[in-house]
């Protein structure tokens, strides 16, 4: 394997050093030696190239996935688990730990080892891996961890080389699309050539004195099922329903400064049937969701609101159109700025949700307790970003944020006012953990 990484992984891989992070965790009841999760890990390494891949630049600095000749070991880091929050500090540990993307695999392990009972870390550069990539190794693992002679088979397809081989030939080689990547290429040139000057003049305060923070919460299983049932009342999806309540909450919070959008990531597989369930892969897509301010509507009414918005924009959304375009946009990164500098964004929130998560409860020699609520840090910090997902039919949350952005008292304001929106009337009457 070797290729050019696409614009927005070498966005997120930067200069290579500033960690950018994901971490996703689950706790397991049962007992398993190292010998075994080492065999597990090697076992996904031969499963996927690209998890036997470094980062090396060419002679004009433009970063490459090579495969290594000699692969390193996928890193395991055991900790004793000494409480149940103990992967909450891990997770901030792990946060600020930069990979060896020259010499090791961009996913490492941590175990937090107790007797009957493990917490597992999967930590993975976002350059590389998306939250599907995760899931998918994260079952592949549990598979041949419980059984060291479980066939996971291989990948569905092998590693691609250039953009060009995730898009029907008709689709690239059409003329109108041809014109259009010309245009884009202008304008990109051209922003390079000028970002400098920009820079220059609009100068970001530096981050100094930069804390990070996690805030988790769960809603529970019978909790969880009422508001499935009133989403499917109102004919909304949790995530619009979601979304609704975070807008509405940021909106009572900061006021006139609100800036009443939710970035919500799509998952690209959806759009592009070459990148299939098991590819690894980070590159995403996106809707922005707003709501209309001051209408009088009650929450419901501006989640379906949300609803059809959300319907409308993902329905525009193409996957090809969107991978060739913003390969266009490599003169840019050229040009940025590796210096960690405060940066000003158009959002609110960036709001993801996972969903039901698949991942089987029982295997035979553990089982699958719990999964937490996983977690993303960018470089500069982040700001604002919730994670969802269910599992055992429990609804779990994370909020992480950076108070250079935006203070944990705040933050903790717009979970309180967007969970107190979201199961009001006979809902709020239910516990929230």
């Amino acid at each position: 394997m070797k290729r050019k990484l696409l614009f927005l992984e070498r966005f997120m891989y930067g200069n290579g050093t500033a960690p950018f992070h994901g971490v996703f965790g689950l706790k397991l009841h049962g007992s398993f030696t190292p010998e075994q999760l080492t065999q597990a890990l090697a076992r996904l390494q031969a499963k996927y190239p690209l998890l036997n891949t470094v980062v090396q630049r060419d002679k004009r600095g433009t970063p490459w996935f090579v495969t290594s000749l000699q692969p390193a070991p996928i890193p395991v880091r055991i900790v004793p688990r000494n409480s149940e929050d103990a992967w909450i500090q891990e997770t901030h540990a792990e946060w600020a730990i930069p990979f060896k993307p020259q010499s090791e695999p961009l996913l490492r392990i941590v175990w937090l080892r107790a007797d009957d009972v493990s917490d597992l870390l999967l930590t993975v550069h976002h350059c590389a891996f998306d939250g599907g990539s995760v899931l998918t190794l994260v079952n592949d693992l549990l598979l041949v961890l419980d059984e060291p002679v479980k066939d996971i088979g291989p990948c569905s397809t092998p590693p691609f080389e250039q953009v060009r081989d995730l898009i029907p030939h008709a689709i690239y080689s059409n003329a109108k699309n041809r014109m259009k990547r010309l245009a884009l290429q202008g304008v990109a040139q051209l922003a390079a050539a000028t970002l400098v000057v920009a820079k220059a003049l609009h100068k970001h305060s530096p981050i100094t004195n930069r804390e990070d923070y996690l805030i988790t919460w769960k809603i529970d299983k019978d909790t969880s099922s009422a508001l499935l049932r009133r989403c499917t009342q109102r004919r909304v999806t949790t995530h619009a329903a979601l979304s609704a309540a975070f807008l509405l909450a940021f909106q009572q919070i900061k006021g006139t400064q609100a800036r009443n959008k939710v970035l919500c990531p799509v998952d690209i597989r959806r759009y592009v049937k070459e990148i299939k369930k098991d590819t690894l892969f980070a590159f995403g897509m996106g809707v922005n969701l707003s709501i209309e301010k001051a209408t009088g509507k009650n929450f419901w009414e501006v989640a379906v609101d949300v609803q059809a918005d959300l319907t409308k924009q993902s329905n525009k959304l193409n996957g090809y159109h969107y991978l060739m375009n913003f390969e266009c946009f490599h003169p840019i990164l050229t040009r940025v700025s590796q210096k960690q500098e405060k940066e000003k964004v158009n959002y609110d929130l960036v709001f993801s949700n996972l969903g039901r998560l698949d991942i089987p409860k029982s295997f035979s020699k553990f089982e699958v307790a719990a999964v937490y609520p996983s977690t993303v840090m960018g470089p500069t910090g982040n700001y604002n970003t919730v994670l969802t997902n269910t599992f055992r039919g429990e609804m779990s949350f994370s909020f992480t944020g950076s108070t250079h952005h935006f203070t944990y008292k705040e933050a903790m304001a717009v979970k309180n006012i967007a969970m107190a929106l979201l199961l009001q009337e006979e809902l709020a009457q239910m516990p929230v953990n």
